[in-house]
């Protein structure tokens, strides 16, 4: 049994003809494939950037990729459906939260880390002096670990 399943997307122009790394960045709840447009700007070339949006229409601009319900203990989510380890063995992940974040509390972040370490995915984690957003240094800290695990491909 085969499912149909539309997404839509960004991804940065131009295109690599032959790219050498494959980028997805995934923007979160309540955003939208738009917001992430200056950090793909900073990738190299030779990488093809892909920006989904997420699938569910959360409000006017706003998407989700899994339903979120904000209450006064913060926000509770359904667990994600996750692929087994090995399916997940040539992910790479970089978290990037801001220490301040008013939106989603650094908790969220430190959450994400340990998940990702009990699945054994490789990833990186940086918590920034900022709220909620996408700073200079987030950028450039992204841009420089990206760099170092496509520099071999």
């Amino acid at each position: 049994m085969s499912a149909h399943f539309d997404l839509m997307f960004l991804s940065k122009q131009p295109q690599p003809v032959n790219p050498k790394a494959l980028v997805v960045l995934l923007h979160g709840v309540g955003g939208s494939d738009t917001n992430l447009v200056d950090l793909a700007a900073a990738i190299n070339s030779e990488t093809l950037v892909v920006m989904p949006r997420g699938p569910i229409t959360l409000g006017a601009g706003q998407y989700g990729w899994f339903r979120v319900n904000f209450t006064a203990a913060g926000p509770v989510i359904v667990e994600p459906h996750i692929a087994d380890k090995a399916q997940l063995a040539n992910l790479r992940a970089f978290i990037g939260h801001g220490e301040y974040d008013n939106k989603l509390p650094v908790i969220w972040a430190q959450r994400s880390d340990q998940l990702l370490s009990g699945l054994s995915v490789a990833h990186l984690t940086r918590l920034y002096p900022i709220e909620h957003g996408i700073s200079a240094e987030m950028q450039a800290d992204f841009v420089s670990w990206l760099q170092s695990i496509t520099s071999g491909v």
